[in-house]
């Protein structure tokens, strides 16, 4: 899956079937666009200590609540592979708070890039990695993880910065 993620971006095609993409996927309306590239809900969610929130519920909720303050696109990404399993989280947190766009499962990172995605908010992910070297910042929900050595990522100290980050994103 990752060889999937790291392949895609050198290409207009999805990596297995070579399938052009047409289709444009974020709006053109111009708005400040967020991605929450979000974990798989069962998954462990302290693997690097303790993280701003209790678990990854929790932190898509209070995410939730900044679609209501805000005025921006907010985008909701899982791992292809993880789609399913967490469809039904997807479901209910688009329907609790409807300014959440779920992206399809197909949805490569070189399309968003592509297409001008502004930021990427993820608690600890590999997308922290990713997305830097194409100049898009990625917001850590947590104080640690496996990009804190480096200069490319925002990790918020506490809960209070957090938020003031995601109210002045752009």
């Amino acid at each position: 899956k990752d060889i999937k993620i790291l392949m895609d971006r050198h290409t207009d095609k999805d990596f297995y079937t070579k399938k052009k993409f047409n289709k444009k996927i974020l709006s053109k309306i111009n708005k400040f666009k967020v991605l929450v590239a979000a974990h798989q809900f069962n998954d462990a969610v302290h693997v690097y200590g303790k993280f701003l929130f209790t678990d990854f519920y929790e932190w898509m909720d209070y995410l939730g609540k900044c679609t209501q303050k805000t005025n921006y696109e907010w985008y909701i990404k899982f791992h292809p592979a993880e789609f399913e399993t967490n469809y039904k989280y997807i479901k209910y947190f688009a329907k609790k708070y409807p300014k959440f766009i779920i992206l399809p499962n197909n949805v490569t990172n070189t399309q968003l890039i592509k297409e001008k995605i502004n930021i990427i908010l993820t608690v600890y992910g590999s997308i922290g990695h990713e997305y830097p070297l194409f100049g898009i910042p990625v917001v850590n929900a947590s104080k640690t993880g496996p990009h804190k050595p480096f200069d490319f990522n925002i990790y918020p100290k506490n809960l209070s910065q957090y938020d003031r980050i995601i109210m002045n994103l752009n």
